[in-house]
């Protein structure tokens, strides 16, 4: 056969491999989302090193939890970052939008997405951790944990509550800082906490090797494509 045929038939082959990974993707995604609920629910549970119950949860609110920085974010027009591309990420409701020459913050901290249709459809996560130097624009809450608290697993949980009777938009969906302050939550203790974000984040990695996995093959069809038309 020609040398187009082979690539015809490769390309097929990588198409039902990339369908195979998307769907891997998806079960991941969906299983991890499960054992996050399973575990907030008490479903499932945690024991300390020595097989012991952790004690029950405690509730609180938000700000018992986390110190909010929102005072010092900066939003900036497109075109000011139009001329201030460079290195740093500049983060808004659903994560980075831009790189930028300059950086507030220079620590891990949570951002929650302060409004848009995302806070009731959920399309995107909602809740993320920032790390190493970035911008925050005024579309995204910045919260830091207070001692005792650990990020992941405050990222885990805030990531899987409903926002629903928190959203005071009308015509835009919003989060304000006043009523996520009074967001109530329940809380492990810290070891628990750890032991949780640890689990939760070997479930990342798996989710992430197999993306990885997916991104590859796509940019492998993507050059055969161009192979096929040259």
């Amino acid at each position: 056969p020609s040398e187009q045929a082979k690539i015809a038939e490769l390309f097929s082959v990588l198409t039902k491999r990339i369908e195979k990974q998307t769907v891997l993707v998806d079960s991941l995604k969906k299983y991890k989302r499960g054992v996050v609920s399973s575990i907030l629910t008490h479903q499932i549970k945690f024991a300390d090193s020595e097989g012991k119950p952790y004690p029950e949860w405690t509730s609180c609110t938000l700000q018992d939890a986390v110190v909010f920085l929102d005072g010092q974010r900066k939003p900036l027009e497109s075109a000011d970052r139009a001329k201030r591309q460079g290195q740093y990420p500049y983060y808004g409701a659903s994560g980075i939008i831009d790189y930028i020459d300059d950086y507030i913050f220079d620590e891990p901290l949570l951002l929650l997405g302060e409004d848009g249709a995302n806070i009731l459809n959920r399309s995107t996560p909602l809740c993320f951790i920032a790390e190493g130097k970035y911008w925050v624009n005024n579309h995204a809450h910045v919260m830091r944990p207070k001692a005792g608290q650990n990020i992941k697993f405050l990222c885990e949980l805030l990531e899987s509550l409903d926002y629903t009777r928190y959203n005071t938009g009308t015509a835009q969906p919003k989060l304000n800082q006043e009523k996520c302050r009074r967001i109530e939550i329940a809380l492990p203790v810290y070891e628990e906490q750890c032991r949780i974000a640890d689990f939760v984040s070997a479930l990342d990695q798996r989710t992430d090797t197999a993306e990885s996995i997916l991104d590859y093959l796509r940019s492998n069809r993507d050059g055969l494509l161009q192979q096929l038309f040259i």
